[in-house]
């Protein structure tokens, strides 16, 4: 979205920014982690009291902070720690105030309006209300996800990244084999531009925040869901201090408090209580999962009032049957394939059961064993050295490996994953660990400093010794045994940040930077692929291509890639009357370049073909990245409220893209097509590989690609219903720009007779043209914790429309969903619905807590109070993807998309599991496009979705109260309690027996029993 006023801002905000610069001493950086409490001081009349004395103070650690009204009776309260708050304002004249308690979360601006009788000071009177839980002070759009929903809310696999689904505006970014999720996404938008951050430091992996611990089926990660006080979620016009083009989340830890209080925990699971997941053919096949997830918080005082800590261990282990299938070829077909071809055939099973009607290709059906062991450690330490200094330090450590069967691959099946004798294991530990530092110089002016620490590293080791060294069989619609993979990779990041907050009259002034340094080590080992187009070209061993992004050694010398990243912003609070607040922000950003201190990784001068930069020169060109942005937030009615906004966000490239795409060029990466060197066979001639050192392929970046940014704007009403309930309703929309995309522009063309250069092989060009569009209508109806019920209802209507060929996410597309790209020919013939567009999302959550009975006797307490039941209700519109063909549209590719026949429906009425897809709504083209003379096909990208997902996880618990402060409490967890699948993406190929079919699912109705101890 282009507005003409866009340029004026940029101006007038650089300018205010270079001066705010200029002025400010040495308090600058990045989004803290606190709470404001701010308000005005008035008469039962409605006149202002200035000079009043107000002081908040934290009833759990004694932590107080003292201010006076200004002339106008307003007081500011900021960089105020997580916690249950109390409020006492004095003033000459008036009886004092005592109100509270409030809740006062993470990035929250609680507003607090106190009101005086007339009277002596003496004379005290105690509110017991709350803060109103309006936004009245900013026009972001965010969600919070508190301590009552992450303490009983149901989790499978606890894993708190979970939590992140809670809201209208995320959603999983793909859907995988199994039925599972790749990631997540928010506002229909890039997920490697969102902002994963732990008590403020970055927590994910490089620039990648799509990389997570959980990433390989590892359910923990981050922190235990025992140690977060709460998760914050910011998703549209959030403030310049915070980072991320395309979303903000921070997980709060736990800190101590005067109290000593001890939890300690074990959740059970056995596979015998679940049901049968929905592909499994006997009880014997699914039901051998044992899992444990057992572990303690302990937090209290060191001294009290002065230093607390917080220590929390969490550990699982995991013994899952793997159940999976997979295509293989018959005895029959088997004896007609070309002898060379043999060692391949010898280490792939046979059918366990036959398809109808094909002779060629049959399933084998088997379950390997996966074991996942997993320790989560995090120790916090805070000290309130003076009303002025405040400190804490926080550590964790995660520490896991997965070994046996590996997590399942593929859009129908899990491919040689499953066959006998596959070895897999993959040990992985991610450390954080951050010092923050908050120093009050005035009541107008403090300034929090933080250092933090991430460090992650894996060893990864694919295959065992008997198909270690062959070259992976890829033949569509079939597994083939073979390939290997062995890969070491670690990640170290350091960070620093500043921030400074100085609160003049109806202004709130902030002024940060911050400091990223992260350097990247890895080395791996990749055997060759061998792309057959069809079974019968398998058969009689006419390979259609051979490549290996890791040269023709298939090894890489050690990659130490390295970046250094800074920001500062400057953001005003602007209050200009008691109802309307207006926000005004500026961001600069410089996200670095990427260099290779040993000189191995290189990129071209211009284009894709032109020669290669110096080993000492960038490997692409910096830019600097301005992000203006402006809200505002009017209380229309004192229980009505507007907010709008509009702003400019920019995201960092992903490292796992332009790092592993620029160190390619190291090792001559090389992609030979039949078209090239024609009568492709194995074992390969010696020509091959002359040719592959003649004519190599290249991962190259655009060195003047502009950073990805996104046009994010809202306007959003809240309404407050009663004292707890929130109403909620809102446009949100964003445009992204830059996006990186993979492209190819060096395939076969048959207008030409040969690649476009022929003095290159296969060429991947990483260019910043994707864009993308999300409009949504978003509504939120949140009730928070009164009368012993929560609840959150989220509903949006959305979709994201646009092209994105990101590296990352067309990978798991091509792989999952059968095809993201059919042609780089031309990159608008692939532009539609993106593919996490999601149209239609509700989401409900509930907790309820029967009364305790605590005036009755110990039978009757324990007998019919302590109960309390919560639940998570999902339910959506599925996922688009696309079709192929099993052909090729003339490029090489194989990747050619149907055509959709007019007036026939693309669906049949049955369960995915026998095959939704009606085979008669598409046909193979047959036009020759005169501009590429390539034959493709029509159907719109991404157009083609699953059926609706509907879900349900349920509780029931019960509290034994056997003292004042001992509990025991029971859980049961019912996940899936439905017992709904969610199928994986069928499969995509219209020429495969099985089209339409899905051949997994995601897990069946599991149940989960816990027992706990607290004091």
């Amino acid at each position: 979205m282009r507005i003409r006023s866009l340029d004026i801002w940029r101006n007038f905000l650089c300018m205010v920014f270079c001066l705010s610069m200029a002025f400010l001493p040495e308090n600058l950086a990045a989004q803290v982690v606190t709470g404001a409490i701010i308000g005005q001081v008035r008469d039962t009349s409605g006149a202002m009291i200035p000079g009043a004395t107000i002081t908040v103070s934290n009833q759990e650690t004694g932590f107080a902070e003292t201010g006076i009204s200004d002339s106008r009776g307003l007081y500011n309260f900021r960089a105020l720690p997580v916690g249950d708050y109390w409020i006492q304002v004095n003033a000459q004249g008036f009886g004092s105030l005592r109100q509270g308690p409030l809740a006062l979360s993470s990035t929250q601006q609680a507003e607090v309006n106190l009101t005086l009788s007339p009277g002596s000071v003496q004379q005290t009177v105690e509110v017991n209300s709350a803060a109103e839980f309006l936004q009245t002070q900013e026009g972001a759009v965010k969600s919070q996800v508190t301590q009552t929903q992450v303490e009983n809310l149901p989790l499978n696999g606890r894993n708190p990244t979970a939590l992140v689904l809670l809201g209208p505006s995320t959603s999983i970014a793909l859907q995988a084999s199994g039925g599972s999720s790749l990631g997540f996404t928010i506002n229909g938008q890039n997920q490697n531009g969102s902002s994963l951050r732990l008590d403020g430091i970055d927590t994910s992996i490089g620039t990648d925040p799509g990389m997570y611990f959980g990433s390989l089926n590892f359910n923990l990660n981050g922190t235990s869901i025992d140690a977060i006080q709460e998760f914050d979620i910011q998703t549209s016009n959030y403030s310049a201090d915070s980072k991320g083009s395309s979303g903000y989340v921070n997980v709060v830890t736990k800190s101590g408090t005067n109290q000593w209080h001890l939890d300690v925990y074990d959740y059970f699971r056995n596979g015998a209580m679940d049901a049968l997941n929905y592909f499994s053919t006997s009880k014997g096949s699914s039901r051998g999962l044992k899992q444990n997830d057992f572990g303690g918080t302990l937090l209290g005082p060191i001294f009290k009032n002065k230093m607390f800590y917080m220590v929390s261990y969490e550990g699982q282990r995991i013994l899952l049957p793997y159940p999976g299938y997979a295509n293989v070829l018959t005895a029959a077909f088997r004896a007609t394939v070309d002898p060379r071809l043999q060692p391949f055939l010898d280490a792939t099973p046979l059918p366990t059961s036959a398809v109808a009607g094909n002779t060629d290709i049959g399933i084998y059906q088997n379950t390997v064993q996966q074991n996942t062991r997993q320790d989560l450690g995090t120790a916090r330490i805070d000290y309130i050295f003076s009303p002025k200094d405040r400190v804490f330090t926080r550590y964790v450590i995660n520490d896991g490996v997965v070994s046996g069967a590996a997590p399942g691959q593929g859009a129908s099946n899990n491919g040689n994953t499953i066959f006998p004798g596959y070895n897999f294991e993959e040990p992985i530990r991610h450390q954080t660990a951050i010092v923050d530092w908050t120093h009050v110089f005035s009541t107008s002016l403090l300034n929090d400093a933080k250092v933090g620490l991430n460090r992650y590293w894996e060893h990864r080791l694919r295959g065992d010794s008997d198909i270690f060294n062959l070259p992976v069989i890829s033949v569509p619609g079939v597994s083939l045994n073979g390939g290997g993979n062995q890969k070491n990779w670690g990640v170290t990041e350091g960070e620093l940040d500043d921030k400074a907050t100085w609160v003049r009259g109806k202004s709130t002034l902030s002024f940060g930077m911050s400091y990223q340094y992260w350097v990247s080590g890895l080395n791996q080992f990749s055997v060759a692929t061998i792309s057959y187009p069809t079974l019968a070209a398998f058969a009689a061993d006419q390979a259609s291509a051979l490549s290996n992004g890791l040269g023709l050694a298939g090894s890489e010398p050690g990659e130490h890639i390295r970046d250094g990243q800074w920001a500062a912003y400057v953001q005003e609070d602007f209050r200009w009357t008691p109802n309307l607040t207006i926000n005004l922000g500026l961001r600069y950003d410089t996200f670095g370049v990427m260099a290779d201190s040993e000189h191995h990784a290189i990129n071209v001068q211009d284009g894709p073909f032109s020669p290669f930069r110096g080993p000492n020169q960038p490997l692409y060109d910096r830019n600097n990245d301005f992000s203006p942005r402006v809200g505002f937030a009017w209380k229309v009615l004192p229980d009505f409220v507007l907010r709008g906004g509009f702003g400019l966000f920019y995201g960092a490239r992903a490292s796992g893209q332009a790092g592993d795409i620029l160190v390619y060029n190291q090792v001559g990466s090389y992609s030979i097509t039949n078209a090239d060197l024609p009568g492709l066979t194995y074992p390969f001639p010696p020509e091959v590989y002359q040719f592959a050192a003649q004519s190599p392929g290249r991962g190259v970046m655009n060195p003047f690609a502009k950073d990805l940014y996104t046009e994010q704007w809202n306007l959003t009403v809240q309404q407050q219903l009663g004292q707890s309930t929130t109403l909620e309703i809102g446009y949100v929309g964003n445009h992204q720009v830059h996006m990186q995309g993979a492209y190819q522009p060096n395939v076969y063309s048959p207008l030409l007779g040969s690649r476009p250069n022929p003095n290159f092989g296969s060429v991947k060009w990483i260019d910043d043209a994707d864009t993308g569009w999300y409009n949504s209508l978003q509504l939120t109806f949140r009730h928070r914790l009164s009368h012993n019920i929560a609840w959150d209802t989220f509903y949006s209507w959305s979709h994201a429309t646009g092209l994105e060929t990101n590296s990352q996410e067309v990978t798991a597309a091509v792989g999952y969903a059968g095809g993201e790209i059919q042609t780089f020919a031309n990159k608008n013939f692939n532009r539609y619905a993106m593919p996490f567009d999601t149209r239609h999302q509700f989401t409900n959550d509930l907790t309820y807590f029967l009364p305790r009975f605590a005036g009755s006797n110990a039978f009757m307490q324990n007998a019919l109070g302590g109960w309390s039941t919560s639940g998570i209700l999902k339910a959506s519109t599925g996922l688009p993807f696309n079709l192929t063909t099993g052909g090729d549209s003339g490029d090489g590719t194989f990747t050619q998309w149907p055509d959709l026949i007019p007036g026939v429906s693309a669906y049949l009425d049955h369960s995915p599991a026998r095959g939704f897809l009606n085979p008669a709504a598409f046909a193979v083209p047959s036009e020759v496009d005169r501009n590429t003379g390539l034959v493709l096909g029509h159907i719109l990208s991404n157009s083609i979705h699953m059926p609706a997902v509907l879900t349900l996880d349920w509780d029931l618990a019960k509290r034994l109260y056997t003292r004042d402060r001992f509990g025991v409490d029971f859980r049961g967890e019912f996940f899936n309690i439905l017992n709904h699948p969610v199928f994986a993406l069928p499969i995509t190929n219209l020429s495969a027996a099985n089209f339409g079919q899905s051949q997994s699912a995601s897990d069946p109705r599991e149940i989960q029993l816990m027992l706990k101890l607290s004091f």
